[in-house]
C-alpha cells in the first residue's frame, strides 16, 4: 500500500491531496478541514478579525532606565452608539 503524501503549508499546517484534507497544528490540538470547511473557517475569522481590529487598543510603557518597552494589548467594548 502507498503511503499518502501531504504537502507543506505556512506554518507547519499540510494538506493531503488525495483527499484534500488541510491539517493546522494549535500546539496539542489538531485542527482538520476539508477545502470547503477551510474557506468557511477562513471567513469566521476574517468577520472576528474586523472587530477585534476596530476594538483594540495597543498601550507602551518604555523604561527609560533600561530601554525596555512593554506592550500590552486590550479588547475596548464598543459603545452603544457605536454599533448603531
Amino acid at each position: 500500500m502507498q503511503q499518502s503524501q501531504t504537502v507543506e503549508l505556512p506554518h507547519e499546517a499540510f494538506i493531503n491531496p488525495e483527499d484534500n484534507r488541510i491539517t493546522f497544528s494549535l500546539g496539542n490540538v489538531n485542527l482538520v478541514f476539508t477545502l470547503e470547511e477551510w474557506n468557511t473557517f477562513c471567513e469566521m475569522i476574517d468577520d472576528i478579525n474586523i472587530v477585534l481590529q476596530a476594538n483594540l487598543i495597543e498601550q507602551s510603557q518604555h523604561c527609560s532606565a533600561c530601554g525596555h518597552v512593554d506592550i500590552s494589548v486590550l479588547y475596548e467594548e464598543p459603545s452603544d452608539g457605536d454599533l448603531n
